[in-house]
């Protein structure tokens, strides 16, 4: 599954988008941060283990939370 290789790779949380995308990315991002609610994050958290685990792994010490679940 796509789902489980994007969640379970680091580099999915830790490395920007491809160049040739970044355009598309930054329009991306202003429609769904303003769907993430802190909420919704911890739904999708423990809806998740696997991502709640890439979560709890990487924020805040590699990637800074852009919202607080």
């Amino acid at each position: 599954m796509l789902q489980h290789a994007l969640v379970t790779n680091p580099n999915t949380f830790l490395l920007g988008p491809e160049k040739e995308y970044e355009k598309q990315y930054e329009a991306w991002l202003e429609i769904v941060e303003d769907q993430l609610s802190a909420d919704r994050l911890s739904k999708l958290m423990a809806s998740n283990p696997e991502l709640h685990s890439q979560y709890t792994a990487l924020v805040p010490n590699q990637v800074t939370p852009r919202c607080s679940v």
